[in-house]
């Protein structure tokens, strides 16, 4: 299943549009990370991975429940 970055910025950020900082900043919150994570491709590699996780987890509940 396809997954489009602005919904991966929706979800991690709170913001579709959110740009390179707000993501790489959102990402660091999720995982507790203090330092700057650079480049910024590795930051929105994260919040897609973090997003599918979500997805991942939400199928898994809804496929049990």
């Amino acid at each position: 299943e396809e997954l489009a970055v602005r919904e991966a910025k929706k979800i991690i950020c709170g913001n579709g549009n959110a740009d390179k900082f707000q993501m790489e900043r959102s990402v660091r919150h999720f995982l507790n990370h203090p330092e700057t994570i650079r480049p910024f491709h590795a930051s929105d590699a994260l919040g897609l991975a973090i997003t599918g996780y979500f997805r991942y987890r939400k199928n898994d509940h809804d496929r049990i429940s």
